[in-house]
């Protein structure tokens, strides 16, 4: 499944929707798809939140009870060593850190067509 967003603080619930929906009809079980959807708003989030996008792209692929979630947006390449640090009261800057606890994979790499970046998470049913 792959779907277009607008780069707006919206999308973000309407690509948590379009997952849910997309992994009830696929009958992946309460755990994956919790841990799935919360990927995804993370990984959005940060797209809308830092980069100059205009567009999110959303593209999910299901294998062997593993979903891999990948968010493409118009921004440059982040470089994995550069998370920021989030002090004890900030309310922002966990999210990449979260997505490398949640998952079992996760990356960052240019897109084929050059222009931005795709972050992508791996993350399996726990058996």
């Amino acid at each position: 499944m792959t779907f277009e967003l607008p780069a707006h603080v919206a999308s973000v619930g309407e690509a948590r929707r379009r997952l849910r929906a997309h992994l009830t009809r696929q009958n992946c079980g309460d755990d994956l798809c919790d841990t799935a959807v919360l990927l995804v708003s993370e990984l959005v989030t940060n797209a809308v939140q830092h980069t100059p996008s205009t567009r999110v792209r959303c593209s999910v692929g299901l294998e062997a009870g593993k979903v891999r979630i990948e968010v493409r947006d118009q921004g440059e390449v982040f470089i994995p060593g550069s998370l920021a640090h989030a002090a004890a009261e900030d309310v922002n800057g966990r999210g990449l850190y979260l997505v490398a606890a949640l998952s079992q994979e996760w990356g960052v790499r240019d897109h084929d067509s050059g222009a931005g970046c795709v972050v992508w998470a791996l993350v399996s049913a726990i058996d």
